[in-house]
């Protein structure tokens, strides 16, 4: 192991505390495992930050615990929501949100500059390594390559705010009956506000057994990836290398909580699922029961994961749901029925003779079935909930609705909950005093303004750029001294409490300035 993380208590952010970065003082650190990157954290909890990308910067295929808005600052660039299926070429102004757990990947054409507001606490985790993400780019938009040095990423890389030590930046968990095992999740804790470790580099690397195909799939070559929890893992480690004594290509994502290692399993087998290139993937998981990861795999559209017992069941699955996770228990399987379960399940084919047939073949309408079965399956929404949906606001089409109780004001919800809203206010108008339920991030995109805090007694100059929080509650007012555009992103559903009326304001500011 590379050292322990020093069990340190951390002070939670205060979410009473109002917070101004004036962007002609933001100090931005780099980010080391995103070449031509680096970021200016704003507010720690839910996490606000500015990120800045090289033109040429890539960021490869990845997902976040929570939800993202994006408000494009300066420059232009393409994201890539590879979950949805959607593309969205972005620049200044330009809003879109990445729904929690969507695998996305980015380009950046100019230097661009962002502001980016997370749902919780900010976290990226890696869904595939550089080259990969260069070479899909440059075979959708032909463009010529853009080089960065290159870094050793495991499979999936956590990257968590945390405190760490220049002495043990990092923790690796391993099977317990494979101590050798490259095959690791690697978890990697740093906080911007340290300077970072330029001389880390991360890995280990996945082992993985490069090899031919099975014989059945003679188009597509095969590529089982595996993960287990401590209960699981002896019996993942025997499959394991049953595998690649078959010279069957296989990734090992090691050893977690049943929940993580099926979520992420789930994850890559349905990103995996939605491509025609490549090889076919398919999971192995195994737990306890075999049930608990299978519950959590099956959470992703594509994934037919079944926890199976016997031959029997691994040859019916495989046969009638065209199974391509399979889950084994560690506590009820011996290893040598977990092989030849496995060994059923990779010889089976979609509709072929099973038990369930009487080991004969399906009959045509049962195997019409079958196949508008996978079709439908895949219709059906995993939640319908609007945090669910990716969304996207260009400046270009937007079109503002006029704040009443706020003359010279006008907005577009971009994002109902949390609400996400552009607002545009006329020069010389005036915000009367005011508060909310929710707490509240500003972020300027152009022109002038001054926010008083009442509640604070702190008054603050924004422009171009410039980010200011207020607390829930916090009574403020504001004058617009030039036309303004800004992005404002609530805490929760937005809502607003008028304290004062518009005369008394004016009166206010006008002593004051």
């Amino acid at each position: 192991m590379a050292g322990q993380i020093k069990d340190k208590t951390t002070t939670q952010f205060d979410p009473a505390c109002a917070i101004c970065c004036l962007s002609k003082n933001a100090e931005f650190t780099p980010v080391e495992i995103i070449p031509g990157c680096s970021i200016k954290i704003v507010r720690e909890s839910p996490t606000s930050a500015f990120a800045r990308f090289k033109a040429g910067s890539v960021e490869p295929a990845h997902h976040l615990t929570f939800g993202l808005d994006i408000v494009v600052l300066k420059g232009k660039m393409k994201l890539w929501n590879l979950t949805k299926k959607e593309s969205y070429d972005l620049t200044d102004g330009d809003f879109v949100f990445v729904p929690a757990g969507d695998v996305h990947r980015e380009k950046y054409f100019e230097d661009t500059e962002m502001f980016l507001k997370w749902d919780g606490n900010w976290d990226i985790i890696l869904d595939e390594d550089f080259e990969t993400a260069k070479a899909a780019i440059d075979k959708e938009i032909n463009m010529p390559r853009c080089t960065h040095d290159s870094l050793e990423i495991s499979a999936k890389v956590n990257i968590r705010p945390s405190e760490f030590s220049s002495t043990s930046p990092g923790r690796v968990a391993q099977s317990k009956s494979n101590p050798d095992s490259c095959a690791l999740r690697y978890s990697y804790l740093c906080h911007f506000a340290s300077p970072p470790i330029s001389a880390y580099r991360f890995g280990p690397k996945t082992l993985v057994c490069k090899s031919r195909s099975m014989a059945e799939n003679k188009t597509r070559p095969l590529k089982i990836i595996a993960g287990a929890d401590s209960f699981g893992c002896d019996l993942k480690d025997a499959l394991l290398d049953h595998l690649r004594s078959l010279s069957i290509d296989v990734e090992d994502i090691g050893t977690d909580k049943y929940y993580s290692v099926g979520e992420e399993i789930g994850r890559r087998v349905s990103l995996a699922a939605s491509q025609t290139e490549g090889p076919e993937v398919r999971g192995l998981l195994a737990c306890g029961t075999g049930v608990g990861v299978s519950i959590f795999a099956n959470k992703f559209p594509g994934v037919y994961a079944s926890t199976c017992e016997s031959v029997e069941e691994a040859v019916n699955t495989r046969s009638i749901n065209n199974c391509n996770v399979l889950a084994v228990g560690g506590m009820k399987t011996p290893r040598e029925t977990g092989i030849e379960i496995l060994d059923a399940w990779l010889d089976t084919s979609f509709k072929a003779p099973c038990p369930a047939s009487n080991g004969a073949p399906w009959p045509a309408d049962t195997s019409e079935f079958f196949d508008k079965s996978l079709e439908e399956m895949a219709q059906i929404p995993i939640n319908t909930q609007f945090g669910t949906c990716a969304i996207c606001c260009l400046s270009k089409n937007r079109e503002f609705t006029p704040v009443e109780i706020m003359p010279g004001g006008s907005m577009k919800i971009a994002r109902e909950s949390p609400t996400s809203a552009i607002v545009k206010f006329k020069a010389g108008s005036v915000e009367p005093a005011h508060h909310h339920t929710f707490g509240h991030d500003l972020i300027v995109l152009k022109g002038k303004k001054k926010v008083w805090n009442l509640t604070k007694k702190e008054s603050y100059d924004l422009m171009d750029g410039d980010f200011l929080f207020t607390p829930a509650g916090d009574v403020h007012r504001v004058k617009y001294f030039e036309d303004t555009e800004f992005f404002i992103r609530w805490d929760g559903h937005w809502d607003i409490f008028l304290d004062e009326d518009l005369e008394r304001a004016k009166a206010a500011i006008e002593k004051e300035i």
